[in-house]
């Protein structure tokens, strides 16, 4: 009776196992919405979409490479790059009533008033840049703000807004004027 007892206990945790393996994960997509304004920056909008599965992570780079140059001893000279530009990072976890995101931005550019002459090695032109890092849960269809920078040294205001919905197909291609 223990042999029966103790197989059918074996048999019903592989059958759950197996039934947990054929369920989908959950897909959200993400939109990040990051909005600038004030004294020295033109008002900009910019979107991004992310499809993003729960419990798993994703990263998006809309950036340029800006190369510079660094000497050590003997006048040796090494390249390396700047990225500037809006730089995602995201975990997404389902929640109740929503996604729970553990997120990190980067927005950086450089300063435009600057001279153009070019910058002696080792040095960089003058950049600014913001970031944040987040946690939150965001109810799923509606946008929500989730940070609001002020730039000290420029005065310009960065907001960052991000809606979530479930999907289960592919991204389709989106206008962000049409919002």
């Amino acid at each position: 009776m223990k042999i029966i007892t103790a197989c059918l206990a074996i048999a019903s945790s592989f059958a759950c196992v197996a039934l947990a393996q054929d369920k989908p994960a959950v897909t959200f997509r993400l939109h990040f919405r990051m909005h600038e304004s004030g004294a020295k920056a033109e008002e900009t909008t910019r979107h991004y979409v992310l499809a993003l599965q729960s419990e798993s992570s994703g990263k998006m780079n809309a950036s340029r490479r800006l190369p510079f140059h660094t000497s050590s001893k003997g006048e040796a000279k090494e390249l390396h790059t700047q990225a500037l530009g809006s730089i995602i990072e995201c975990d997404a976890r389902d929640a109740a009533g929503g996604v729970r995101l553990n997120c990190a931005f980067e927005s950086s550019y450089v300063e435009a008033e600057q001279a153009a002459t070019p910058t002696p090695i080792g040095f960089l032109p003058v950049t600014h840049s913001r970031q944040v890092h987040t946690t939150v849960v965001v109810p799923l269809g509606t946008e929500a703000q989730i940070a609001q920078l002020d730039d000290p040294s420029s005065g310009n205001r960065l907001e960052i807004f991000v809606s979530a919905e479930r999907f289960a197909g592919p991204v389709p291609a989106e206008n962000p004027e049409r919002r």
